[in-house]
Parts: structure tokens; sequence; C-alpha cells
């Protein structure tokens, strides 16, 4: 019962020794775990192990299904069990093994503690299955209906091979929560682990391989706070979060609608994204060619948005890693708003130093329960600082350094060195170019009286041929539109939204949004006929795309 594991955890953290400081986490503390069954998993392992640097003694295999979905009796009997065994083997978990089991078939062991910073499960069954008969011991009535079930994430249940065994009926408070500096026992208590998984190794690699790029690089761009409305509690949280984005000095944009953020706002050069209950389809992060900034922190709050991780097109947290994202988080099953990761915890340890694995243990309420984190949880975000990142704006520029300017630009305006920081970007500018500085810079000239100097500057970007942006920068080409149309250079933005309508061919969703703008400029420049091909294209469009969703409905 809940009332039983509760307890047990209780008496964990009352064997305090004291306090001791967070360590920084080692590679010769990271088990790797693979599936021996799945020749994928291996590959993952391997990747990992190489690029970190981690021993080949730390790889454990287990041999159990390929499938993401798990009984609870195939996962004791091939990932549990053989895993404790191994574990305290080879000295990883301090303590003996028992000839005994526990109710649910788990090997008894006594364990003391443990040598684990992370365990790393490499494409491991992903989300064990509600069983029934494994509740029948307990008595309902004492347990919320919503919590009676032992449906939970694999990875949940791993993070208790170091303590003794319990009910698997509901979940259990995390003692590492919102903790900085746990006291050695309580750390003792937990193994915290984390996922590498993807539809294939090229998926996964993708994965490491943002992390390993922005730990080099810096992780440079912009945040996105989407908030939705849904609830007080989580529109509080993301709003923590995109507030310490900006106390550190990132542009970000924010989405105060109901509606969930689409085409026509901007969503370049995404280093950190947080939404939540909104549709995938609906936002362009569907588009498989949207690219997020490598070393991308991104997270979309919603049930059961990692239900699978490795279809590339459904929930959240599988779609968010294919598009470059280095980290993500979310529930395999419907976790509850209080029980999910807390993003503004997540930021706030991301600042206080921790790697991106601590953190998501720091922002977690409740373990055994619904939650996961895929990402290399070595990885550090802010690794590389803005100074260090600005000398690399110097030595060798970027198509990213444009988003290192006016981060430096922010955080002289915020000293109140406008000038200054005008006088940065004016010179800057000429290293760097790009659009997203382009905008930024046309919009102080404007403010200074200098209007010919800003469309100077995004006179290049009104072409109607040549123009040639990817996904995640149409939502920053359609604000460069809106922004002409707000100083009344209508006919430029018609040149732009022209473009946009040419990139976005066979993406509906976006043609929604840009045709409309076009039609609307060309009626006020007095083109009416050109507005009325366009209308006409726009509702052959619609029907189009009413077509072939029925056709895909009834496909299903």
């Amino acid at each position: 019962m809940l009332i039983i594991r509760l307890r047990l955890l209780l008496t964990l953290t009352l064997l305090l020794a004291g306090s001791l400081s967070r360590g920084e986490l080692s590679p010769e503390r990271v088990v790797v775990v693979a599936n021996e069954a799945d020749p994928l998993s291996l590959e993952i392992a391997e990747y990992y192990m190489q690029q970190r640097g981690i021993p080949e003694r730390n790889l454990i295999t287990v041999e159990t299904t390929r499938d993401e979905a798990i009984t609870w009796e195939a996962f004791v009997e091939t990932i549990f069990n053989p895993l404790r065994v191994k574990l305290i083997k080879e000295g990883w978990l301090v303590g003996t093994l028992s000839n005994k089991k526990d109710r649910e078939g788990r090997v008894a062991a006594a364990v003391m503690g443990h040598e684990i910073d992370f365990l790393v499960a490499c494409r491991l069954p992903l989300r064990l299955k509600n069983d029934p008969e494994r509740l029948s011991h307990l008595d309902s009535n004492t347990i919320r209906k919503e919590f009676f079930t032992n449906a939970a994430c694999v990875d949940a249940e791993l993070c208790f091979l170091a303590v003794g065994s319990a009910d698997t009926v509901g979940f259990l408070p995390n003692p590492l929560f919102h903790v900085e500096q746990p006291p050695l026992m309580v750390r003792q208590s937990v193994v915290r682990v984390a996922r590498l998984d993807a539809v294939d190794f090229a998926g996964a690699k993708k994965i490491i391989d943002s992390a390993l790029t922005a730990e080099r690089d810096g992780l440079r761009g912009r945040g996105y706070i989407d908030l939705g409305h849904k609830h007080p509690d989580g529109d509080a949280w993301l709003t923590s979060a995109g507030e310490m984005l900006e106390a550190l000095h990132y542009p970000v944009s924010w989405n105060k609608e109901k509606e969930q953020q689409g085409w026509k706002e901007r969503f370049d050069g995404a280093a950190f994204y947080y939404g939540w209950y909104g549709k995938l389809e609906d936002s362009p992060i569907s588009n498989p060619d949207f690219r997020f900034a490598p070393g991308a922190v991104a997270f979309h709050l919603h049930s059961f948005s990692a239900a699978t991780v490795r279809n590339p097109q459904n929930r959240w947290v599988a779609p968010l890693l294919d598009r470059g994202a280095a980290v993500s988080f979310g529930n395999v099953h419907e976790p509850f708003l209080k029980l999910t990761h807390r993003p503004d915890f997540f930021m706030e340890g991301l600042i206080k130093g921790m790697s991106a694995g601590e953190a998501a243990y720091y922002a977690l309420p409740i373990l055994s329960w619904q939650a996961v984190f895929v990402g290399d949880p070595l990885y550090q975000p802010f690794k590389v600082d803005l100074a260090a990142q600005l000398k690399r704006v110097d030595a060798a520029p970027d198509a990213l350094s444009g988003y290192v300017v006016l981060r430096q630009m922010k955080a002289l305006r915020a000293a109140k060195d406008y000038e200054e920081a005008f006088a940065f970007g004016v010179e800057q500018y000429k290293r760097v170019g790009g659009l997203p500085l382009a905008l930024s810079m046309a919009r102080q000239y404007k403010l200074r009286g200098g209007q010919r100097k800003a469309l100077e500057l995004l006179q290049p970007w009104c072409e109607k041929e040549g123009i040639d942006l990817s996904v995640a920068d149409w939502g920053l080409l359609f604000e460069t539109g809106s922004y002409l149309e707000s100083i009344r250079q209508v006919e430029m933005a018609l040149a732009v939204y022209e473009s946009l309508m040419r990139l976005a061919e066979g993406e509906y969703s976006a043609l929604f949004d840009y045709y409309p703008a076009a039609i609307e400029a060309a009626h006020s420049l007095g083109m009416t006929e050109q507005a009325s091909q366009w209308q006409s294209t726009l509702t052959h469009l619609r029907i189009t795309a009413e077509e072939e969703g029925i056709k895909q409905r009834a496909a299903k």
C-alpha cells in the first residue's frame, strides 16, 4: 500500500549520516545497461560509452524483449533481477544477495548503498503494463482510484534497485526533489536512471551529439514559453522557467494566448522550449524538417507525452528529440499535473550547476510512477558561458553567432548601457549577419529615426525568389513581414509572404496562416485580382487537406 511505501522511504531518509556536498558526476561511475537481444541497444551503448569515455567494464547486459511495453513478470525476470544480481556481484550495489524473493518475485538483497552516479538504459523496454492480479492483495478502498495501478515507467522502477522491496501500486516521494545537496544516505537510496532511446541508431546518435556539440560551442539560441492557460500551476511553472531564461539574458518569446504557438510565431534558434497541452500536429515541431539548436532543452507537458520514444511523429518526447533537442522528459501514462517534472525546478537546477540528469531528479516530485528522462545525464548545458561564446564569435562566426550577439546586447541593456548595446550590435552585424540580428537591428534603427537603414537591413529578406530558410525560420520571416506592415512597408511585407507561401508548399497548416496574410496585404495594395487568385488557391488547399485527413483517419 502507499502507506507502506511511504514508511519505507521515510526510514531511509532518517538514516542520515550528515550532509555531503554534491560531487561532480564521473563517467567512471556511470553504468550503461543494454539489451543483448537488441543489436541496436548494444550499438547505442557502445557509441555513448566511447563519446563519454565510460570504461568498458561499466557495460551490463540483460536479455529482454525489444518492445517498448513489458509485463511485470517479464520485467522482474529479465531486467530487474538480472540487473540487481549483476550490480551486486560487480560491486556497483554494496550489499549481499538473498536466496529469497519478495511478493513480486524480485530477488531480495540487503543493500547498504551504491557506487552509481547514473544508470543509463539504452533502448530497454519503456513502460510497464498494468497487472491487476498483482494488486489483488490490496484493499482498493484505501487508495485513490487514480493511483490504484502498477502501470509505470520501467526507469522509474529501476530507481529502487538499491532499496528493499515494496508494493508496486502508486508512487513514492522522491527524496532528491528540490534538494540541492542531499545527505549521503538519501543519495544512496535512489539509483538515478536516464534513457537513450530512438527508432534507430541515427536518432540516438543525434541526441548524444546534440549535447556534446553544445558542451563544446555553448548553448546558443532563444527561449520559447508557450503557456496555454490550462491550469494556474502549470502556467506558473512555465512562467518561472521563462523568467530564469530572461535573467540569463537569453532572448525569450512568450506565447500568452490560449492557442498553441503556431506557424505565425517565430521558432528560430530554439535552445529552450517549454510548452504544454497542445497537439503536436498544430505545432511547427510536427514538421520532420524542423530543427532545434544543438543542445536544446525541450519539454512539452502533456499526458502520455512519452508513451513511445521511438516514433518521431507520435506524442511529444520522441518528436522533440528527433528534431535535434538534447534532452526531454515526459510520462509514459497519465501522471497528473503535480506528479510530473517541474520545468521551473529543472531550470533552477541547471543554473545551480547541475547536469541535465541531476536537474531532472531535482525537478521530479515522485518516483516509481510515470516519468522518464531521455538524454545524456552528464550533459551540462551551461558549460560554456556567454563570455566564451563571444570569443568564439570573434574567432569563427557561424549561423548561431547572431543569437550570442543578441544575448550580449540584452545583457548590456539590462545594465542600462543602451548605446553600447546598439553600437555592439551594429559592429557585430557586419561580422555575422543573419535575419535574427537584422530584424533586431532594424527595430533599433527605426526607434532612432533611421528607417532608411532599417529597410536596408531587411531588403535582402524581401525577395520573392531565392530566399532559402529552414522550417524553424519561417515564423521569424513571418514576423519580419508583420513588422514591415506595421511601419507601412506593405509591398515589402507582401514579398515576404510570397516567399513563405513558396517555402511552405505542401505544409497545409503553415499555408493556412501565410495565405490570408498575403491576401490582406494584396487587397491593401489594390491588387484585387491577385488577392482573388490566392483566395481560390487557399480554398482549394483547405478542401484538399480535409480530403487527405479523411483518408488518413479511415486508414487508421
